[in-house]
């Protein structure tokens, strides 16, 4: 018997209504499932479709989506390599949140080589670029590299990251006396 046809609610003799659908309730839920989870895929599918296009146009909050999903794995294979050429197409432009992503693939050497200097370089660019909460956090992830290298690796961070914000849009990067 297909599920189709054992969704279909039949009354057995002085069977009421509501006893032959509580017991083919089970089979009722696991399709309206099925049918909710098809179309949550669809709707993501679509989603992601639209991310990639606006991304392929230049978008960098979609080219950071994009690399989300292969950082993560959602929707495509799990590909580092790949989430960094995206994450650096929108830091390129100056987004924040890829900057910090950049920096954690270089500080845990995932698609790129590890390099903590670069690590340090892409985090303190994402506190220079990122307001409110995200500022602290890109911080903290700063200091936290900092204390995986030496002064001169650090002030080789610094002098990257200079360069950097010079480079793209004229932006300052200042860094205080322990950063």
């Amino acid at each position: 018997m297909s599920d189709e046809s054992q969704l279909q609610i039949t009354r057995e003799d002085g069977e009421s209504s509501l006893v032959a659908l509580s017991r083919r309730a089970p089979l009722i839920a696991r399709g309206r499932k099925d049918i909710i989870i098809l179309a949550v895929k669809n709707a993501l599918a679509r989603a992601d479709s639209e991310t990639r296009q606006l991304a392929e146009q230049g978008d960098a909050e979609s080219q950071w989506s994009v690399g989300t999903m292969y950082d993560e794995g959602e929707g495509v294979a799990l590909d580092h390599a790949e989430a960094a050429r995206w994450y650096r197409k929108a830091a390129e432009q100056g987004f924040g949140l890829a900057l910090q992503s950049l920096g954690r693939l270089y500080r845990d050497g995932r698609g790129v080589p590890q390099d903590f200097a670069l690590a340090y370089m892409w985090f303190a660019l994402a506190a220079a670029y990122i307001s409110g909460d995200g500022q602290v956090e890109a911080a903290r992830m700063r200091d936290d590299a900092a204390r995986m290298i030496n002064t001169r690796q650090i002030a080789e961070g610094q002098h990257l990251a200079r360069e950097w914000g010079a480079a793209h849009d004229g932006r300052n990067i200042d860094f205080k006396p322990g950063q």
